[in-house]
C-alpha cells in the first residue's frame, strides 16, 4: 500500500514519469495488483495516452471485477474520450457494487450534467448530500448544475456556502466566476477567476473561464458572450439543422431570384442575414479568440489550439472579406466565393476546437480537403472551366453539411 499511497502523492502534484517509473516497478513484482493498474491508468491519463490508460483500466477491471475503484477508473478513461455513455456506465456499475460513495454519485452527476441531463444531475447530486451534506465536491457540482440550469442565484448561493467550509477550492472559485459572467458582472467574474487559476493553475474549467472574462471585459466581447451563452446551449442536432436550412434556402432563393430579377436585391439580403447567424452560431468560440489574439494581455491567455484556430480563421476571414471587395468591384467575380468562404469557416471552428482531442487529424484534414475544393472552385470558374467549378462548390457545400454531422461522433 505504501506504492500505491506515493503514486497517489505523485498524481496530485502531477510528477507523471516518476509514478509511472514507481508503478513498472510495483507490478514487475506484483503483476496481479489490480489497484496498481487502475492508478496506472490515471498515470497515462495524465499523460494524455488515452488508449494505454484505457487497456490499464479494463485489467485492472480483469483482476478485481468485484472493486468499485477500477470501475470508476475506467469511467475516467472514457469521459477523457468524450465517450459520455460509456463513462455513465461504468460509473454506474461502481455504484451497483457501492450505492452509497457520495464521491461516486459526485462523478456521474457531473457526467449527466455535461450531457445536458440537468435534472437526472440534480436528483443524483442530492443523494450524495444525503449522504454527506458537507461534502464539498457535491456542492460544487450541485452549483455548476444549477448554472447550466439557468438558476444563477441558486449556484451563486451554493457556491459561497461550499467557500465557507473550504475557502481555498479553485473550482468553487470557478463556479462563481461563471456565474458572474452569465449575470454580466464581468469585472467580479475576472477576480474570481484569477484567484481560482492562482490556487489551482492546472484547473482547466478556471482556465477557460479567465480567457472568457478577459474576453469580456470588452463591451464588444461582452456582447458575443451574450450571444454565445445562448448559442451554447443548442443541442448539435439543432446546429446541424441550422445548417441544412442553410443549403435549402440558398438553393430556393436562387430560383427565385432567375424568375423574379426585381427582387433579387432583398433576397441576398435575406441569405446574407441568414448566413451571419449560422456562422455565429458555429464560429463565435473562434471570434472570440482571433479578439483576444491581438489583446495585449488576453494572447498569452489561449493556449496553442486556440491560437492556432485564431490564426487560421483569421486569415479565412481575410480572404473572405478579399473575395467580397472582388465581387461587389467587378462583374465577373462569382458571389458564391463569399457564400462557400463563410461556410467554410464551420469545419474550420470545429476542426481546431479538436486541436487535444485524439481525431484532431481526421477533422484536420478533412477541413483541408474542403478547403482545397474551395480553391478549385475558384480558380476554376476564372479560368472557365465550370464543369469543374459547379462540382468543387457542391463538394464544399454538401460536404460542410455532412462534416456538421459527422463531427459529433469524431471526437
Amino acid at each position: 500500500m505504501y506504492v500505491i499511497s506515493r503514486v497517489q502523492l505523485l498524481l496530485q502534484q502531477q510528477k507523471f514519469d516518476l509514478a509511472e517509473k514507481e508503478l513498472a516497478l510495483h507490478l514487475s513484482n506484483n503483476p496481479n495488483d489490480a489497484l496498481a493498474f487502475s492508478m496506472s491508468a490515471l498515470v497515462s491519463l495524465g499523460q494524455k495516452k488515452e488508449k494505454k490508460a484505457l487497456d490499464a483500466a479494463k485489467k485492472g477491471i480483469s483482476l478485481a471485477p468485484e472493486n468499485q475503484y477500477t470501475h470508476y477508473v475506467l469511467s475516467q478513461c472514457y469521459l477523457h474520450q468524450n465517450k459520455y455513455d460509456k463513462a455513465e456506465q461504468a460509473i454506474m456499475q461502481a455504484l451497483y457494487i457501492n450505492p452509497n460513495d457520495e464521491d461516486y454519485l459526485c462523478h456521474l452527476a457531473a457526467i449527466q450534467n455535461d450531457t445536458k441531463k440537468f435534472d437526472k444531475a440534480l436528483e443524483t447530486i442530492n443523494k450524495a448530500l444525503v449522504i454527506d451534506p458537507e461534502h464539498d465536491d457535491s456542492k460544487r457540482i450541485k452549483s455548476v448544475i444549477f448554472r447550466g440550469m439557468g438558476k444563477y442565484k441558486e449556484a451563486d448561493e451554493l457556491a459561497s456556502e461550499a467557500l465557507k467550509s473550504n475557502p481555498e477550492d479553485a473550482g468553487t472559485f470557478a463556479v462563481k466566476g461563471w456565474t458572474a459572467l452569465d449575470t454580466g458582472q464581468t469585472k467580479e467574474s475576472l477576480e474570481f477567476f484569477k484567484t481560482a487559476v492562482m490556487l489551482e493553475p492546472t484547473n482547466e474549467y478556471a482556465k477557460s473561464g479567465l480567457v472568457t472574462a478577459l474576453k469580456a471585459q470588452n463591451k464588444l466581447f461582452n456582447l458575443f458572450y451574450r450571444y454565445y451563452n445562448w448559442v451554447s446551449k443548442l443541442p448539435s442536432k439543432v446546429r446541424f439543422a441550422l445548417v441544412f436550412g442553410l443549403i435549402i434556402l440558398i438553393r430556393f432563393i436562387s430560383k427565385a431570384k432567375d424568375n423574379n430579377p426585381e427582387i433579387a436585391p432583398y433576397l441576398s439580403i435575406i441569405v446574407f442575414a441568414y448566413i451571419g447567424f449560422v456562422f455565429l452560431v458555429w464560429t463565435i468560440d473562434p471570434i472570440f479568440n482571433i479578439l483576444l489574439r491581438f489583446n495585449r494581455y488576453g494572447k498569452h491567455a489561449l493556449d496553442k489550439g486556440q491560437t492556432l484556430g485564431a490564426n487560421v480563421m483569421a486569415c479565412l476571414l481575410l480572404f473572405v472579406a478579399l473575395q467580397g471587395i472582388l465581387c461587389f468591384t467587378t462583374s465577373f467575380y462569382p458571389i458564391a466565393a463569399i457564400y462557400g468562404g463563410l461556410i467554410l469557416t464551420l469545419p474550420v471552428a470545429s476542426a481546431f476546437a479538436q486541436y487535444d482531442s485524439r481525431n484532431y487529424k481526421i477533422h484536420l484534414g478533412i477541413t483541408i480537403g474542403l478547403a482545397t475544393s474551395y480553391i478549385i472552385f475558384i480558380v476554376s470558374f476564372l479560368t472557365g472551366n465550370y464543369a469543374l467549378a459547379a462540382l468543387s462548390n457542391s463538394i464544399v457545400i454538401y460536404g460542410v453539411v455532412a462534416y456538421s454531422w459527422l463531427a459529433s461522433f469524431i471526437k
